[in-house]
């Protein structure tokens, strides 16, 4: 089982009190559903978060456009990226947990991580106690 730390405060952040709640459940969602990774970037199909959240297709449509637009959140092939990821995490420098993070980031296809960082032109920022030379 994965955990994932929320601060408190995002209840109180001026760009969540502007959601609707189902936008805000999404928002949720993408940052605390199973599949995410400890780099923020992973595979989760329309198919899982539409019968997980009882979301139309338009409406998904619609949240991925937002999301992607407000830049917290890229969607490719059914890929998401959470843009600020590592800004909001800090990782332990154990070795284990790197390795951890490093075959996390490392089981990503190059087609996707040449979208995010090439094509749509992200910066990824390793956490800061890791060493750059492994991913």
């Amino acid at each position: 089982m994965k955990y994932r730390q929320m601060e408190t405060k995002f209840w109180e952040d001026g760009y969540i009190l502007e959601l609707t709640n189902k936008e805000r459940e999404f928002f949720l969602y993408l940052f605390t559903n199973p599949k995410v990774t400890m780099c923020g970037i992973y595979e989760l199909s329309d198919k899982t978060i539409t019968y997980t959240l009882g979301a139309t297709l338009a409406e998904l449509n619609a949240f991925k456009n937002k999301f992607q637009s407000d830049n917290k959140y890229a969607f490719y092939k059914g890929w998401v990226y959470i843009i600020n990821f590592n800004k909001y995490n800090s990782f332990s420098p154990a070795e284990n947990i790197e390795k951890a993070f490093v075959k996390d980031f490392n089981a990503i296809p190059p087609e996707v991580t040449d979208y995010f960082f090439d094509t749509l032109s992200f910066t990824y920022n390793l956490p800061e106690n890791y060493n750059t030379d492994i991913v």
